[in-house]
């Protein structure tokens, strides 16, 4: 989205040659593509979507309750606006800008659906995942409870020997058991869990980490695939 907005004047430059210099079969296709990069409309579009991608969904719902549609959208709106009020065409032209503003608040609204309806679950399940920290494992104080740790379905048949092992691994002094690099606890979390998964007293709780480090947090790759 970005590259296109940069390249925006080299794109319409290129297409309209291409509609009288190209192949016959292409001419066409050269014609539309230039119309609507000549369209200004088109282009407040990609303003917007690139806006959009740019930001997190949590930013983008603050801003579109306020109405906000950010400062190079509303720059080139000003500069559209300018060039029909001088021709004194300016209504038919700002309808058209409260048309596209409409089309993008549904745009967004239906973005943010979109989102929630893949990750509700999901932040659900992943909301306790940071108790894996080893700020927080090796922390008696920080420590949460064995039934907040996250995903405890993949603990299996095994929950009582990896709850076992939850409580000892506080009093276990992990830099002396030879399992990081220079005795050092790392301060990532898979990185932690790796070493803790050389330990043979800790393989259980270790592996069990992991499978929740793993596991995807939507299912995002997957729709793609199938779209």
């Amino acid at each position: 989205m970005f590259n296109i907005l940069v390249n925006w004047q080299e794109l319409k430059a290129y297409f309209a040659t291409s509609e009288n210099t190209g192949r016959t079969d292409t001419k066409f296709k050269a014609r539309l593509l230039k119309e609507m990069l000549y369209d200004k409309v088109s282009y407040l579009y990609f303003v917007y979507s690139e806006k959009l991608f740019a930001i997190e969904f949590t930013i983008m719902t603050k801003a579109l309750k306020k109405n906000d549609f950010g400062v190079k959208f509303q720059q080139e709106v000003n500069s559209h606006l300018k060039e029909f009020k001088e021709r004194q065409q300016v209504k038919e032209e700002e309808s058209k800008v409260l048309d596209v503003k409409r089309r993008c608040r549904i745009f967004i609204v239906e973005a943010i659906d979109q989102v929630h309806s893949r990750l509700c679950n999901a932040a659900e399940a992943f909301k306790n995942l940071s108790l894996l920290n080893p700020s927080k494992v090796l922390n008696q104080t920080a420590k949460g409870d064995f039934s907040d740790l996250p995903m405890l379905h993949l603990a299996k048949n095994n929950s009582d020997e990896i709850e076992q092992q939850y409580r000892k691994i506080t009093v276990t002094d992990w830099r002396l058991e030879n399992v990081f690099e220079n005795n050092e606890i790392p301060d990532d979390t898979t990185k932690f869990w790796l070493g803790v998964y050389h330990h043979e007293n800790f393989k259980e709780l270790a592996a069990y980490a992991l499978n929740c480090l793993v596991t995807p947090t939507s299912n995002a790759i997957v729709d793609r695939i199938f779209s």
